[in-house]
């Protein structure tokens, strides 16, 4: 089997981003506990890669999609934040 050398250093800082956060969501659950992590860890990456699909691909530009996207990121954020707060 071959491996795309392309791919390697791409493929290898991901996974390394991933570890830092697996390793920072451990390290949060331990600190506060399971019911402000584990929700706030499953909220947030949903945003990021809806930013990411808006702001580096593209794939709404305008309208009401984006009206709609833009409130349901305010509206998570705001979530995550009052949990964060709650403790």
């Amino acid at each position: 089997m071959e491996i795309n050398p392309q791919i390697t250093i791409p493929a290898l800082a991901a996974g390394s981003l991933w570890a830092i956060a697996e390793t920072l969501l451990i390290n949060a659950t331990a600190q506060l506990s399971v019911s402000i992590t584990y929700p706030i860890s499953v909220m947030l990456p949903g945003c990021i890669a809806a930013l990411w699909s808006v702001l580096y691909f593209k794939e709404i530009e305008h309208g009401r999609n984006l009206i709609l996207l833009i409130s349901a990121i305010f509206v998570t954020l705001c979530g995550a934040i009052c949990i964060g707060v709650s403790k």
